[in-house]
């Protein structure tokens, strides 16, 4: 499934998200990917009417961004340290 930003279900914080992800450039770092799928499915979340706990997706994907902001940043930065601890 390919994403249509300009698609009438396109929601405002996954697009946003989608471009902030993208405007880091090649980010050279194996969890990558995962780390940007995370982020659009919470974007989706913090918009979702029936999501409960609004707030704390919108933290989690506040971190998971800033993770993924670290890693183009600095490709030696250790990740994974972060990752484990809890939010």
């Amino acid at each position: 499934m390919t994403y249509d930003p300009d698609a009438a279900d396109a929601k405002a914080v996954e697009r946003q998200a989608r471009l902030e992800i993208e405007a880091m450039g090649e980010i050279d770092h194996p969890m990558r990917e995962t780390l940007a799928e995370l982020a659009y499915t919470l974007a989706r979340r913090v918009e979702d009417p029936d999501e409960r706990q609004p707030a704390a997706v919108a933290k989690e994907l506040r971190a998971v961004i800033a993770d993924l902001y670290d890693a183009a940043v600095d490709p030696t930065d250790p990740l994974g340290d972060d990752l484990s601890e809890p939010v």
